[in-house]
């Protein structure tokens, strides 16, 4: 990633928590986020801001870039493809919403990564920010599909 693709994300990012902070949802464009289960394994949730997210996820703009910033630069996808299950490659779990149009806050697992990242080998605002949004009992491995619903307060 150049320079300029980074200050791009950024612009983008700082635009959707903008909006998920004053609690609107950001529509499409750059939305995904990053949550931990009760392994500390980390997922990376993506639905296009067009479903529900946890309120928490908007609780530091810097943190919120800096986080994103971080699971980008690990793997090899540009974060502009419309292939999610890429974010695997960054050795995450992935899951997208759902889009049942009964369940919102709905989303399924698509892709499994061969190693998973977890929140030990991380550092600092990352683990942090993880921790805030773990669920307990859930393990991603485990899990096909989790309705956020029943575990955070969601705009």
């Amino acid at each position: 990633m150049t320079p300029n693709d980074i200050e791009e994300f950024r612009i983008m990012l700082a635009e959707a928590f903008r909006l998920g902070a004053a609690g609107r949802r950001p529509g499409s464009g750059c939305l995904d986020w990053f949550m931990s289960d009760a392994d500390g394994d980390i997922a990376v949730f993506t639905g296009g801001g067009l479903d529900l997210v946890p309120v928490d996820v908007f609780d530091d703009e810097r943190t919120f870039v800096d986080v994103y910033l971080y699971f980008l630069k690990r793997g090899t996808t540009d974060g502009r493809s419309e292939d999610y299950r890429e974010w695997e490659d960054h050795d995450l779990f992935v899951y997208e919403t759902a889009f049942s149009g009964r369940c919102e806050g709905a989303y399924r697992r698509i892709a499994v990564p061969g190693r998973p990242l977890n929140i030990e080998n991380l550092e600092g605002r990352i683990v942090r920010h993880l921790k805030k949004l773990k669920i307990n009992d859930i393990k991603f491995q485990d899990t096909s599909f989790i309705n956020l619903t029943r575990y955070f307060s969601c705009i």
